[in-house]
């Protein structure tokens, strides 16, 4: 988890920061009269197929995790254990936590050497990218015209698309490029004790396996299956609140979801789910109150499935795991 040092503490407070800015931009739009009655009249049905949708979710990212790591079948369940509590953990702590929790908690679980589960994750982590730069590709040629959300997907494609192939290069040993993404986290490796060439071949090793054909068909089938149970899970959301907004406000609002938790924010993603979807959902002219609800809903439901998914092993495993930090930034 996060060390008690002045940079942990500065991301503490810019993470509960962002959330509060966030959420006075949401909040002084809504009618709370509306709201209140927005989700009292919400059909509880919907959402829960979508907190279903949800858990299906972070099960197949275990799955994903599991086959870009190439582990031996007997460790899948060391892959859901430490999916579940990264996921439970980006709700109850602030700065995104879960994602170095999720890192500690595989590699206490599995004994693997830290360099494993870092280069997986990363990988992991940028087959989302692509599902949202693909997705942002699809709407801004799909979607009618709006300046201001032609500008924001464009860039999030061109974004997308440099970060990805950017470390493909990296993987494949381009050089030039290689040396540029080494300096930029060599510091930030230096944190959890792991050499930039140790990880570098981790990563090269990691990326020849996902590149295998057999593999390759393996992980897209489990990505199209995950970018399936998301999109299902915003739009039985946007279903449950009888909202009258076209199909293509299901991968918009999901696109804006996504890249909001990205941000620093305070657990949970207050105030950052509700400026999403407000923004996301008034493209299709949908009131900031109902948009509201649904950011409640969702978060409600999250929170839901992932204290569930996590079980109650998950506070021994957030103690083992932040053990295992504080042993290797000693």
């Amino acid at each position: 988890m996060i060390r008690r040092t002045p940079r942990a503490w500065f991301s503490i407070v810019l993470g509960i920061s962002v959330s509060v800015y966030f959420l006075w931009i949401a909040l002084r739009q809504v009618d709370f009269s509306a709201m209140l009655d927005t989700l009292t009249s919400a059909n509880y049905s919907y959402i829960a197929i979508s907190a279903a949708a949800l858990a299906a979710g972070i099960a197949l990212r275990a799955l994903r995790w599991h086959l870009i790591a190439g582990a031996p079948p007997e460790t899948k369940k060391h892959y859901y254990h430490a999916t579940t509590a990264g996921t439970l953990s980006n709700m109850i702590l602030p700065a995104r936590a879960g994602e170095v929790v999720r890192i500690f908690a595989l590699s206490r679980l599995t004994d693997f050497p830290l360099a494993n589960p870092i280069a997986s994750a990363l990988i992991d982590r940028l087959m989302d990218i692509v599902a949202i730069f693909l997705c942002a590709g699809v709407l801004l040629f799909t979607l009618p015209g709006h300046g201001v959300l032609d500008q924001w997907l464009g860039t999030i494609f061109l974004v997308g698309a440099i970060i990805t192939v950017s470390t493909f290069a990296a993987t494949a040993g381009l050089g030039v490029v290689q040396r540029l993404v080494s300096r930029i986290v060599e510091r930030w490796l230096s944190n959890w004790k792991v050499r930039p060439d140790v990880f570098f071949a981790e990563l090269h090793l990691e990326s020849r396996r996902v590149m295998s054909s057999t593999m390759r068909l393996r992980l897209i089938l489990v990505a199209f299956l995950i970018l399936v149970v998301d999109l299902l899970a915003v739009g039985f959301q946007i279903f449950a609140f009888h909202l009258n907004a076209p199909l293509l406000a299901i991968p918009l609002l999901w696109i804006f979801l996504v890249i909001g938790s990205m941000l620093p924010s305070a657990p949970g993603y207050i105030g950052i789910y509700q400026t999403a979807a407000i923004w996301a959902l008034s493209f299709f002219a949908v009131p900031p109150s109902s948009a509201v609800a649904l950011a409640i809903a969702l978060q409600a439901a999250t929170y839901f499935v992932a204290f569930t998914m996590a079980g109650p092993g998950f506070w021994k495993l957030i103690k083992s795991s932040l053990a295992a930090q504080k042993a290797s930034q000693a």
